[in-house]
């Protein structure tokens, strides 16, 4: 039995399918978790020279434990900030670059009508401007994201389906119930 829908994504998707990949991609966490602790060992480094260039050989005292406070303790807390707030910091960067994008008009694409079919042979998506076929063995998963659907069709990459994209809860559960039981044929 083939199945299809039709919509039209708006930008608000779009944009919630880049964030959710962000955040759930096991490569994109990686990423920045090396990235964050780079950034705290890059601070301590600086911290370090700046030690090193307050306090010379020698020096005694309240000089030795106020450069060890200012270097170590300064750039220390600058890093473990960074590193904190680094996740939203990327998360704004993003959205920003996306929006950017949208309003250079770079993503008319994504925002055509489109349908998405179930057929005996694969899931096809098609718009105005782009015409894909996918077989079900080489879908990677579907993901689900409040009212937000992504079946990806590579590792970066899905068809975000929106709940309104259907007339009931029950036919978007027999859509997805259809596509998992081709999937695992």
């Amino acid at each position: 039995m083939d199945m299809r829908i039709v919509f039209q994504l708006v930008p608000e998707e779009f944009q919630r399918f880049n964030l959710y990949h962000l955040r759930h991609d096991k490569l994109q966490k990686q990423q920045i978790l090396m990235f964050r602790w780079s950034l705290l060992i890059f601070c301590m480094v600086i911290g370090f020279f700046m030690y090193r260039n307050m306090c010379p050989p020698g020096t005694e005292g309240f000089r030795l434990w106020l450069g060890i406070i200012c270097s170590f303790g300064g750039m220390g807390a600058t890093g473990v900030i960074m590193v904190i707030t680094l996740p939203r910091q990327v998360e704004k960067s993003v959205r920003r670059r996306i929006e950017k994008q949208i309003k250079a008009g770079g993503l008319e694409p994504f925002f055509l009508p489109k349908a998405v079919s179930l057929e005996a042979d694969g899931i096809v998506d098609v718009s105005e401007a782009t015409s894909s076929r996918m077989a079900y063995g080489a879908l990677q998963k579907i993901a689900y994201d409040g009212d937000l659907t992504y079946v990806y069709t590579t590792a970066v990459s899905a068809v975000v389906i929106p709940d309104r994209a259907f007339a009931s809860m029950e036919e978007k559960a027999s859509f997805f119930i259809e596509l998992n039981q081709r999937m695992s044929v």
